[in-house]
């Protein structure tokens, strides 16, 4: 009973504490919120610590009013770029699509479009997504690419065309971009824009690498033909990418590329395909490099 009693003693004084901290805390976050509107990197201050504690003391079903004061701030003209980069930042944690609007008008700003983006990206709403579509259009090229790799990463295949359209930007990152939100999308309507997509030498390894990442999305014939495409143009490493997906989907089919590979004159493919050969375990592949031993040059 004596034990009994201190625990509870000792639960009482220590709920107590907490009460008393969270609403200390609460109290001052009046302030804290407002205080990030002028916010600079730098100056004295923990409004934001103090705003990533207000979030960690508070039950998610409470998030609306902390919300609405952090909408309320991106969306201000006068607030510092510090102080909405931060609040987008909280947004990550507890926004929802009530936080889109006032985010959308931070896409086109190159500084405050990165932390945006992160939030719209984890939101992974059509409202979300549409945001970033129309912001697409009017974005400087310095903010593009991170829209696109936005788009990409949710699979909005809403934005298909208009990724599609970005290929062709003057700007190598952007088109970079494009074409890496492409592979991702993945489908048939991208792996037809990637196969026909034409692009500068410094690109294909780029267009080679969404190719192998759209195939992943793929099936059947479908994907055999983008891996063999890679096979045929890519790099050295995007080589040993589309030989293990082929590997995947057609074993039999790969093996005998490999075999032709180790028999060919192109050393990148050789390297990629002995790669395959060393790390792959099965009664295919391994068949058909023993049936090369005795017509292969000793190297």
């Amino acid at each position: 009973n004596l034990l009994t009693e201190r625990t509870e003693i000792m639960i009482n004084k220590n709920f107590a504490i907490i009460l008393a901290t969270c609403l200390a805390t609460q109290w001052t976050m009046a302030d804290a919120i407002d205080d990030l509107a002028t916010y600079e990197y730098g100056a004295p201050g923990d409004a934001g610590p103090q705003l990533e504690r207000l979030i960690h003391v508070t039950a998610p079903a409470d998030y609306g009013p902390i919300e609405a004061r952090l909408i309320a701030l991106v969306a201000s003209p006068e607030a510092t770029k510090p102080g909405k980069a931060f609040a987008c930042r909280a947004l990550q944690q507890i926004g929802t699509d009530k936080a889109v609007p006032a985010l959308s008008g931070l896409l086109n700003d190159e500084v405050l479009s990165h932390y945006a983006r992160l939030v719209l990206e984890r939101l992974k709403s059509p409202a979300a997504n549409k945001a970033m579509r129309d912001a697409l259009s009017s974005a400087p090229d310095v903010v593009k690419a991170g829209l696109l790799g936005s788009l990409g990463e949710n699979k909005d295949a809403d934005s298909l065309k208009q990724i599609g359209a970005q290929v062709s930007n003057a700007d190598a990152a952007v088109a970079a971009a494009a074409l890496q939100a492409l592979g991702k999308l993945g489908g048939k309507d991208a792996a037809k824009r990637l196969v026909n997509a034409k692009v500068p030498e410094a690109l294909l390894a780029a267009k080679m690498q969404a190719i192998i990442d759209c195939a992943s999305t793929l099936s059947g014939s479908h994907s055999e033909q983008l891996y063999e495409q890679a096979l045929k143009s890519g790099t050295p490493s995007t080589k040993v990418a589309a030989f293990r997906g082929l590997m995947s989907t057609d074993t039999p089919k790969a093996a005998t590329l490999i075999s032709d590979a180790i028999k060919g004159d192109d050393a990148s493919l050789l390297n990629a395909a002995l790669g395959i050969v060393a790390s792959t375990k099965g009664e295919s592949v391994t068949r058909a490099v023993l049936s090369l031993l005795d017509g292969i040059s000793p190297e």
